[in-house]
């Protein structure tokens, strides 16, 4: 496939995805916020009956870099016992591979720190301390919003950090959706985030399925996509 009309595809398909986390995790005023917020928690523990995580052997991913006004398709696999980043066809130069290396490890990171805001029991305190509000249909919003917690998951306190969570109807984690957005002038948090973080049934509890994440450089305006699967 001619590489333009790759990149060309591979942008829209992060814009659809990426303009709808957008439009469910919105900006609500803390009063609301603060009302039936425990309530609303509550039930969603209840709702979320199964949690366990069955692994999957093998991540493959592909994206885009976009640096300078210039588009960079990349592709390849990731081990997650190793870490282990390995590219189809090497990068154009050291600088760009180390970059890649480095963004989709940290990708991993915020991908198992969501969903271990979740399911361990170690993080469900830190999770009680978002506001919930419930959506209907078995889909909840929690937004941090609260200086004490700000400081705990270390996010500036002007930074907007919002995710939608969905269950299947038998308490199922369907998916995640985030965004977190650093004020820009604010020179120590360099990169904003969006993702979707999708699972499947599995025995007792789910799998991955699939993880899509636009990372933004506030200072450069670079960006980079990445769309991963995981697979048996």
């Amino acid at each position: 496939m001619n590489k333009n009309i790759l990149t060309l595809i591979l942008a829209l398909f992060y814009s659809i995805i990426f303009s709808q986390v957008k439009s469910d995790t919105v900006d609500i005023p803390e009063l609301i916020l603060k009302e039936n917020s425990q309530l609303n928690f509550t039930k969603f523990n209840e709702s979320l009956k199964y949690h366990e995580l069955y692994p999957t052997k093998k991540t493959l991913f592909n994206g885009i870099y976009n640096r300078k006004g210039r588009g960079i398709p990349f592709s390849g696999n990731f081990e997650d016992h190793t870490k282990k980043v390995s590219f189809e066809k090497e990068p154009e130069n050291d600088s760009i591979k180390n970059i890649l290396i480095s963004t989709i490890i940290s990708s991993i990171e915020v991908r198992n720190y969501y969903y271990s805001l979740i399911f361990s029991k170690k993080n469900k305190e830190v999770l009680s301390k978002f506001y919930c509000i419930e959506k209907g249909d078995n889909s909840w919003l929690f937004q941090a919003i609260k200086e004490d917690l700000k400081d705990h998951i270390k996010i500036n306190q002007d930074a907007k950090v919002n995710f939608f969570v969905k269950l299947t109807p038998d308490g199922r984690l369907l998916y995640i959706k985030s965004i977190l957005k650093n004020n820009d002038n604010n020179i120590n948090k360099v990169y904003n985030h969006n993702f979707m973080l999708s699972f499947i049934p599995y025995k007792n509890g789910v799998k991955f399925s699939k993880y899509n994440i636009d990372i933004i450089n506030n200072h450069n305006k670079n960006s980079i996509q990445i769309n991963m699967d995981f697979i048996d």
